[in-house]
């Protein structure tokens, strides 16, 4: 490989791996989202759940349809259309966030997902394919190292514009101003995020070529999905595999997911101070006076959870340079 084809595919790689980052953005937004649905709508905590469940149940209905998408238009048309379906969702949520209805949400979460799902179909075998084939693995936890950068951000922006003001636990009132001030804070987070999402379609829009350039069609994109489907499971691998992200992901977003709720319980810190005095994690919680951690400050705590996601797969990816998968 040339000097010049080499940079190619290094910039290709850093577009797509931009992607990553977003996704990882976005996604990471469900968690202060489910916490301020709660207190918006008053809610109980399985209903507020709801509104996770709409989000990651389109992973599972969407998969299959994204592969057969995949299949048939190759890669960046389909993130392309992923990037398209994730400004609808988007809409849909500014719309939910103007009208106060909760029903809404779900439909905004899911479409959103949809397009994320879509996504993440597409741009993880294309960050694989992107270099030396030696190398995959590498530059796909390398990527998803900058998703974890992203789903770090996330809670804490999410949780400062979110829940300003909101109380969920038992006796807490949500005033009609704090519910405004935090239905205003969705509707803002969103519409930048759809600018965010377009800016970056016209960008990938206009880098096309470097990334089409740089990976070439496999063989297996070119092949049917229902081959690719009954090759995926006739194997073992595959399969195991499969199961693997099921349980490690399941296990993700759950935690992630309550994780606001749970630090903001009396049970935890209760009137306690004690999380202001841990380096890094005070500064960033960044306490309002007020004894005790508000959900507010627990949201933004939520951020280093994802924190470790992220120094995991750093350190996966420099154990992959070493250490065959």
């Amino acid at each position: 490989m040339t000097t010049r084809q080499s940079a190619g595919v290094t910039a290709a790689y850093a577009i797509v791996t931009c992607l990553f980052f977003a996704w990882g953005f976005i996604t990471s937004l469900i968690d202060p989202l489910v916490a301020a649905v709660k207190g918006i709508f008053t809610l109980t905590d399985f209903q507020a759940q709801a509104a996770a469940f709409a989000f990651f149940a389109a992973y599972g209905v969407m998969s299959f349809p994204a592969a057969a998408l995949l299949a048939r238009l190759k890669s960046i048309p389909t993130i392309l259309s992923a990037l398209g379906m994730m400004i609808v969702g988007c809409l849909v949520m500014l719309a939910a966030a103007n009208l106060a209805v909760f029903t809404l949400v779900l439909l905004g979460l899911f479409i959103l997902a949809s397009g994320i799902t879509i996504l993440q179909v597409a741009a993880n075998p294309l960050a694989a394919a992107l270099g030396d084939p030696r190398y995959s693995h590498l530059r796909l936890t390398l990527s998803q190292t900058f998703n974890s950068l992203g789903t770090f951000i996330g809670p804490l922006l999410g949780a400062h514009l979110f829940l300003a003001g909101i109380e969920v636990k038992e006796g807490a009132v949500v005033t009609k101003e704090v519910r405004a001030q935090a239905l205003a804070g969705i509707d803002s987070a969103y519409f930048w995020i759809c600018g965010l999402i377009a800016a970056l379609a016209v960008f990938f829009w206009l880098s096309r070529r470097v990334v089409t350039e740089a990976a070439p069609l496999s063989t297996a994109e070119r092949r049917g999905i229902a081959n690719l489907v009954v090759d995926a499971f006739s194997s073992r691998w595959a399969l195991f595999g499969g199961l693997a992200i099921f349980l490690y992901v399941g296990a993700e977003v759950s935690i992630g997911t309550q994780m606001a709720l749970f630090l903001n319980s009396d049970a935890i810190w209760g009137h306690s101070d004690a999380a202001f005095g841990v380096p890094l994690l005070g500064y960033a919680m960044g306490s309002d006076g007020i004894p005790g951690v508000s959900l507010q400050e627990a949201g933004k705590a939520v951020a280093f959870y994802w924190g470790g996601a992220m120094v995991g797969r750093l350190v996966g990816s420099l154990l992959l340079t070493r250490v065959k998968a």
